[in-house]
């Protein structure tokens, strides 16, 4: 897989770091967030190539902005409990890719995806 900056976005800190942990070795750069706000911080300031969000810390209406806002980017909506119908919503929203989050094969598969070409976003405040 080529460099690419990764963001991870969950509620539960021991999921976080399991997935920083695991996709570290795939990624030049992981950042984690705790919050919406945080996420958004890191977007600007990073500029991830993927995004793996999950439904339990932000909102489909908050991926549907992240989707508009970073242009570009990947988005790996994941929850504990998926169903079709959350994933047909994420899909909607703008997420490449619905999951748990401790599904690492879906979540690289859905990275490789990723554009490799610069995606033009805001300029971070």
């Amino acid at each position: 897989m080529p460099s690419l900056n990764i963001v991870i976005a969950q509620r539960n800190p021991a999921t976080a770091r399991e997935l920083s942990d695991q996709l570290g070795v795939h990624f030049t750069h992981v950042s984690v967030a705790t919050s919406a706000q945080e996420l958004s911080l890191i977007m600007r300031r990073h500029q991830p190539s993927v995004a793996v969000v999950g439904l339990e810390l932000i909102t489909l209406d908050e991926v549907t902005a992240l989707s508009r806002i970073f242009a570009g980017l990947t988005i790996i909506c994941t929850h504990h409990a998926p169903d079709e119908r959350m994933w047909m919503a994420a899909i909607r929203a703008g997420a490449a890719e619905f999951c748990h989050p401790h599904d690492l094969a879906v979540i690289l598969h859905a990275a490789q995806q990723a554009s490799y070409s610069h995606p033009a976003w805001p300029i971070a405040a």
